[in-house]
Formats: structure tokens, C-alpha cells, sequence
């Protein structure tokens, strides 16, 4: 709920898609809170891939269409509206940041350093054109799609960046859901 009332403002429509046996809990979480935002609610699939496609098939072509992972909810607007920016300029634009940690790559038995100014984290809201987007999700799922860039990629498509927040975290484990229930007093 915090997630989409970042979007509400930025966007003409909103697609939640959620596990077939989460959707009874989120609509008695909707009456509980008396969330008011209009939404749709779409059957994901056993995995982020599914899930994100049956959404993407419903689409009309030529619209921008954000994808963001709900588990994000610190989302700023003026993010939200330099990927839009972006995207209708490009194409496609996914927010990242650049790479704060020491990073060691697996060889064989053992690791070596890397130069972390290579590398970015990616980040969502991550935003295309519709055609561009359902076009990608055509293809076979793959162990390497970790995110709709990845699948965009896969297809052939250059995928643009713009400069995400350090304060755009992902809530994964239990303690990041602790400093978020914090964070959102």
C-alpha cells in the first residue's frame, strides 16, 4: 500500500499482481485500511517472470509502463518521473546506483577483487514502451532474468540507466522490514 501510494500520482494506472492465495488476505487488507487507491489486481505466476508477464499481456501497446517490485516503498516521485522522462526519450530507463561495497567474483575454489566502478546495482522502477516490454516477454524464460532489464535485453534492446537512491531500498530480509516499519513510523 505504501508502494502504490507513491505511484498514484505519476501514473493513469496501477497493476498489482500477487499470488492466486494472497489476493483473499490483500482485499481484507484493503477494507481494513480503507485503501481508496483504484488498482488491479492480476494472478501472478510461480515466479517474478510469470508474475510480471500476466500483468505485461494485458497492456495496450504504445504506453510507458513502470514496473516496480512492491517490497520498495521508500520510492521517491522525482525518481519515478526521471524514468518516465527517460524512457519516452529512450525507450526504456531502469534506475540504478553505483556500487558502494568491495566486490570479489568466484573463480573456481577461490575468489579475486574486481573494480566495483564497473558495476551498478539495478534498481526499480524500471520503465519501457509497452510494445517494447510485452515484445521482450515473449520470449522463453530464463534463469538469468533477474529483472525486466535483463528480459529487454535478451531481446536486443539497449537498456538505459538513470541515477536511482541510495534510499531506494529493497525490504528482502527480516530485519529490512524491521528498519522500514521503523523508517515509516
Amino acid at each position: 500500500m505504501h508502494t502504490i501510494q507513491k505511484f498514484v500520482t505519476e501514473v493513469d494506472e496501477i497493476i498489482l499482481t500477487l499470488p492466486k492465495e494472497y489476493i483473499p488476505m490483500w482485499n481484507d487488507l484493503v477494507k481494513q485500511y480503507h485503501f481508496q487507491i483504484p488498482h488491479q489486481v492480476v494472478v501472478g505466476g510461480s515466479n517474478r517472470f510469470q508474475s510480471v508477464k500476466n500483468a505485461v499481456l494485458t497492456l495496450p501497446d504504445s504506453v510507458l509502463v513502470a514496473v516496480h517490485d512492491g517490497v520498495r516503498p521508500f520510492v521517491s516521485s522525482a525518481l519515478i518521473r526521471q524514468c518516465f522522462v527517460a524512457a519516452e526519450q529512450n525507450g526504456n530507463a531502469v534506475a540504478c546506483v553505483s556500487v558502494v561495497e568491495s566486490l570479489r567474483q568466484k573463480v573456481n575454489d577461490t575468489t579475486v577483487s574486481v573494480d566495483r566502478s564497473n558495476f551498478l546495482s539495478v534498481q526499480t522502477p524500471q520503465v519501457f514502451k509497452s510494445d517494447i516490454l510485452k515484445h521482450a516477454y515473449l520470449t522463453a524464460e530464463n534463469d538469468q532474468f533477474t529483472d525486466d532489464a535483463s528480459i529487454v535485453e535478451s531481446a536486443g534492446e539497449n537498456i538505459y540507466c538513470v541515477e536511482g537512491e541510495n534510499t531506494n531500498v529493497k525490504i528482502t530480509y527480516p530485519e529490512d522490514l524491521q528498519l522500514a516499519e521503523r523508517r515509516l513510523g
